[in-house]
């Protein structure tokens, strides 16, 4: 995944504080390395930082301390922090409200474990001062871990404060480079000795034996590729901005990643296959559809020959229903009789004179009658009588509007 490393400086972070950055294409190589002014570093690497999907901050060796103690059982709770204080306050040098606690991955209860500290108004400030500049975080990394395959020395920093950094199973110490520090270490001859090349000559002087160079940009490379993260136990990292930056790169790693080819690949085919499957059932509803038009239409002009142009069928031959059945005398669905005389036959209440109608109205095949109150009873059973028999009834107030189902407005 791009990752754009940002390592922190010893003095507090401010808008104009000088910030170390290495962007790698996949985490692991170096496509370029440089330092700039926390405020312009979305401006300076402008397009680059773009395409970053994880973002993640070094503490320098100098800013922590590390303590290895037993968390006891039910440790690992909500009380985490408390049980810290607790087991670390006669080892630290400053009140532990003032300090941030950070467990090693995977921490388990009942076995040692390693715990950094730091101060936490330091590293919440760098943190706010970074989102102010409109860079959020994913992950805090110290720069250098305990370490069990043996103990490493590396010297760091400037010609002007400069920091030899040893790391073991004991933990890790930082010593100024100075030649009083190497006295006291004693470092072997043959054991490995690296340093920055803006030391190296320096530190050659010291130990006198050559050393292994080591650009600042590789260091950040390595910090980031450990497992640790810091922001842990209340320190405020940006967690919505977190999700939706692990989404991106999940999406970006499933669209760009090879060994996702075959699923790609799979998910296209199967996307094609469900549109032309969509297609083709639409095809044929519609198809159906348009042959039970047909069917209908050749219904209404082989039984009525004089209509010619069909636009609604089941409406037309409705009306050509009851023109028959006026012509022949018979009464129809939509006649203003047959329908007042149902309306009224179906509200009459045995015992009881028929209720006498305000102002009738009929048109188009729609009867309006005003001035009828009706119990709620003696409606729902008209309103049910008369759906029975094919009618549409509805009550507004003491308003009743009648007329056959599928009639047209």
């Amino acid at each position: 995944m791009a990752t754009l490393l940002l390592s922190l400086p010893v003095a507090a972070l401010q808008a104009g504080s000088v910030l170390g950055y290495v962007l790698s294409p996949d985490g692991a190589g170096i496509s370029l390395q440089s330092s700039v002014p926390v405020g312009l570093l979305t401006q300076t690497l402008g397009e680059r930082i773009r395409g970053v999907t994880h973002t993640v901050v070094i503490v320098p060796a100098t800013q922590l301390s590390w303590h290895r103690l037993t968390l006891p059982m039910g440790a690992l709770g909500g009380r985490q922090r408390a049980v810290l204080e607790g087991l670390l306050e006669d080892q630290l040098l400053d009140e532990p409200a003032h300090l941030h606690f950070a467990l090693a991955p995977h921490a388990r209860a009942g076995v040692p474990v390693w715990v950094a500290v730091c101060n936490k108004a330091w590293l919440n400030q760098a943190i706010n001062a970074l989102e102010v500049a409109g860079q959020s975080v994913d992950r805090i990394v110290p720069e250098i871990t305990p370490t069990e395959q043996g103990a490493s020395l590396c010297a760091v920093g400037s010609a002007e404060e400069g920091w030899l950094i040893h790391a073991s199973n004991q933990g890790v110490t930082c010593w100024p480079l100075t030649a009083a520090s190497v006295a006291l270490l004693a470092w072997p001859k043959d054991a490995p000795l690296g340093a920055e090349p803006a030391v190296a000559a320096y530190t050659e002087k010291l130990f006198g034996r050559p050393v292994a160079l080591q650009s600042p940009g590789q260091r950040a490379i390595d910090s980031g590729q450990t497992a640790w993260n810091l922001g842990q136990l209340g320190m405020s990292v940006s967690k919505p901005t977190r999700i939706l930056k692990h989404m991106r790169n999940a999406l970006s790693v499933f669209a760009t990643g090879a060994r996702w080819r075959p699923a790609r690949w799979s998910l296209g085919l199967l996307l094609a296959l469900n549109v032309v499957g969509l297609n083709v059932r639409a095809f044929q509803e519609r198809t159906a559809l348009q042959t039970q038009r047909q069917a209908m239409a050749a219904v209404l002009t082989q039984t009525f020959p004089k209509v010619t142009v069909v636009v609604d069928a089941p409406v037309q031959m409705q009306r050509e229903i009851s023109a028959l059945q006026s012509a022949k005398g018979q009464a129809s669905q939509h006649t203003f009789e047959n329908l007042l005389g149902l309306l009224m036959a179906s509200v009459a209440v045995a015992g009881q004179p028929l209720p006498t109608p305000g102002t009738i109205d009929f048109s188009n095949g729609k009867l309006q009658v005003t001035g009828l109150s009706l119990s709620p009873e003696t409606w729902d059973r008209a309103q049910s009588a008369l759906q029975a028999q094919g009618y549409g009834v509805r009550q507004s107030g003491d308003i009743v509007v009648m007329q056959a189902q599928g009639t047209a407005p």
